[in-house]
């Protein structure tokens, strides 16, 4: 039967290891498991804005008067963290000072910390938030490349040293070998999650052992919400009673090779469960093209795999449109094969995408990929290809990978808050995506570069502030992609149905702002519960309401006249 667990039943068996099931049923937006961290820390850009214990944003925040470091919204909750951390860590933090280690050695430290503190103070009355359970998770250190070895060993140095800095003219013998720290990284690196606030952007990392055991799944039937640093998993859909629990681990506005390769590169699963490592480079017919060269400084790679059931064997109706190739015969466009274009690293095979905004949030990369190993890999396939000159080939190539490329400067642009001249840079990207590769050659309707180009413009639009036409342009264009690659209760609908309510609403159209907005608020009624998100939605469909009736009463005034 498996361990009780309240809600849920903790099982194990070969395939799946140990995981959790559903006891009762639940219904959508039930909370069927909530757990508080082992430990947790914000990230350095959030700590002047939010409080270091609860997590939450504010205003008049009280700064740790010894380390100058933390915030905190009450005296209580300082307290409360000093007891649970931030008292050695606010000593190392002082001794080190001005540096600050990164999210991620401060959170090995407390762990250590919490540990030695539960080993002088005995038996831990939940065995969930005991050291035990952060032993128990696995570390795959057995598959872990050598570099990212001795990656985990620099870091666990920098680690000791910082735990090392806290503990001066007291007894440094308990504190553990760098081995442990090392093997404690690598356990984080597939285990730990990162916390987002109510629009999925993220704040810190946590380490949440039982949440850990929930398996990933394509067609998930729960996802994660963040009430400050207590984790949820809200259910999207009935779940029965037996059922297993599971979520993303990654964004699901991907293709399945790209969640395959990153899910093998993260957490040393195979989703297809095929024997043969994923990594492993796809077979090269005799009619394929591989072909290499620079542009701009930075190297792409062309492989042309020519069979629609070759390269992307797994593609369903959902990964050809997001990336399919079109050819314009005169008449129509008709579907010529597929395209991929992902920047990638000479030493990292991994794919996916930058920003952990979309709800996939399990996981906390301990990688910085240098920037000048980074090329652009180009991955083409479908038998009509062949009947293409190879030149044209390249030349579609070519202009794939300048929108990877202009994609990636206008993030830099986006990072330094340079909100202007990352949307005009997105905006030529938006209009290169959809227009053609070569003449007669476009990228499908859908297809993921166009989405991201899109993505990325309307969030620059949006923190601009001003330019609410070109915004909705691409919030609308973004609905349709979105609808085929999410499930209809999903926290990036929610969260997109209530931005487009709101341009909708600037824009002057209340009454399709009031409906979206509704439609908002119902998605996320269930993926968020309470949460100002929902609230803003709320809010928006009122204030549309509110236009429209007074719309009503001027028009009906003219008529008395």
């Amino acid at each position: 039967m498996g361990e009780d667990l309240g809600p849920v039943r903790l099982r194990e068996s070969q395939q799946k290891g140990r995981h959790l099931v559903a006891g009762p049923a639940f219904l959508p937006g039930a909370v069927v498991l909530s757990r508080a961290p082992y430990q947790a820390v914000l990230y350095d850009d959030q700590v002047p804005r939010r409080c270091g214990f609860c997590f939450r944003a504010g205003a008049g925040l009280r700064r740790c008067g010894r380390s100058k470091f933390a915030r905190y919204d009450s005296l209580d909750h300082q307290r409360r963290d000093w007891e649970d951390g931030y008292r050695e860590e606010c000593a190392a933090l002082r001794r080190v000072a001005p540096r600050v280690p990164p999210a991620t050695v401060r959170l090995a430290a407390r762990v250590f910390w919490k540990r030695m503190r539960q080993a002088r103070e005995g038996e831990v009355e939940d065995k969930w938030d005991a050291s035990e359970a952060i032993d128990g998770l696995t570390s795959h250190w057995e598959k872990i490349d050598n570099k990212r070895k001795v990656m985990y060993a620099q870091m666990a140095v920098t680690t000791r040293e910082f735990m090392r800095a806290a503990m001066q003219g007291t007894d440094e013998s308990a504190l553990p070998e760098v081995k442990e720290i090392a093997l404690m990284l690598a356990r984080f690196a597939c285990n730990n999650h990162t916390i987002c606030d109510d629009e999925q952007s993220p704040v810190g990392v946590g380490i949440y052992p039982l949440m850990a055991l929930v398996n990933h799944s394509n067609t998930p039937n729960c996802v994660q919400a963040y009430k400050g640093k207590q984790l949820e998993f809200r259910a999207v859909r009935r779940i029965e009673p037996g059922e297993e629990v599971t979520i993303s681990y990654i964004d699901l506005l991907s293709t399945h090779q790209e969640r395959r390769e990153a899910l093998m590169h993260n957490y040393f699963f195979d989703i297809d469960e095929v024997q043969r490592p994923v990594s492993a480079s796809p077979e090269v017919g005799k009619n394929s093209l591989e072909k290499t060269w620079l542009l701009d400084g930075r190297r792409v790679a062309l492989t042309v795999h020519g069979r629609n059931d070759g390269y992307w064997k797994n593609a369903d109706t959902t990964d050809r449109a997001l990336t399919e190739i079109l050819f314009d015969n005169g008449k129509e466009r008709v579907q010529l094969g597929g395209l991929m274009a992902l920047m990638k690293t000479n030493d990292d095979d991994s794919y996916g995408h930058d920003e952990p905004d979309n709800g996939a949030s399990r996981g906390d990369s301990l990688e910085h990929g240098d920037e000048d190993d980074d090329y652009v890999a180009v991955d083409m396939w479908g038998p009509r290809l062949h009947d293409i000159d190879a030149s044209h080939l390249e030349s579609i190539a070519c202009q794939a990978a300048s929108l990877v490329i202009m994609l990636r400067r206008g993030d830099a642009l986006t990072k330094r808050q340079d909100f202007r001249a990352a949307m005009r840079a997105l905006s030529t990207v938006r209009d290169l995506a959809s227009g053609p590769l070569f003449p007669s050659y476009f990228l499908g309707p859908c297809h993921i570069l166009q989405v991201e180009a899109a993505k990325k413009f309307l969030r620059a639009a949006m923190d601009e502030g001003s330019s609410w036409e070109a915004a909705l342009q691409s919030a609308r264009f973004l609905k349709a992609p979105y609808s085929k690659v999410y499930p209809s209760v999903w926290p990036n609908m929610g969260l997109h149905w209530a931005i487009m309510a709101k341009l909708e609403l600037f824009c002057g159209d209340p009454a399709v702002a009031a409906r979206i907005a509704d439609k908002g608020a119902r998605v996320l009624q269930i993926t968020h519960g309470d949460s100002s998100v929902l609230e803003d939605a709320l809010r928006l469909r009122y204030d549309a309401e509110r236009c429209l009736a007074e719309a009503k009463r001027s028009e009906d005034d003219e008529v008395d006249c």
